[in-house]
């Protein structure tokens, strides 16, 4: 049997023991953090891997949540993402709920 390995939380914290937090492996945290990570991974910004991460729509007027949701279940297949942008009352600002539930859970 393979050796658990425990997956380090993300933003780095310490735990009580001193050792670094982690989140257990296929939890609704351990998804959630790893959605969080590929939402803040501009597309093209790792060497290694420059087709992961997401388009940065920072300056978009009509945020494609649908299309975002799509790229983030093509890297994170364990989760069920729902997004909604909700405009301000002038117009000016989008603001972004990302809520992610575990696949089949």
């Amino acid at each position: 049997m393979a050796p658990v390995i425990p997956h380090i939380r993300w933003p780095f914290g310490l735990s009580p023991a001193a050792g670094l937090a982690v989140v257990d492996q296929d939890t609704i945290q351990d998804v959630q953090q790893c959605v969080h990570v590929l939402l803040h991974t501009p597309r093209g910004s790792r060497p290694l891997a420059p087709h992961i991460g997401t388009d940065d729509n920072t300056f978009r007027a009509d945020y494609p949540a649908g299309a975002v949701a799509r790229e983030v279940s093509e890297w994170e297949p364990r989760a069920v993402v729902g997004i909604t942008p909700t405009t301000s009352t002038d117009g000016q600002v989008i603001r972004v709920s990302v809520h992610t539930t575990l696949k089949g859970g």
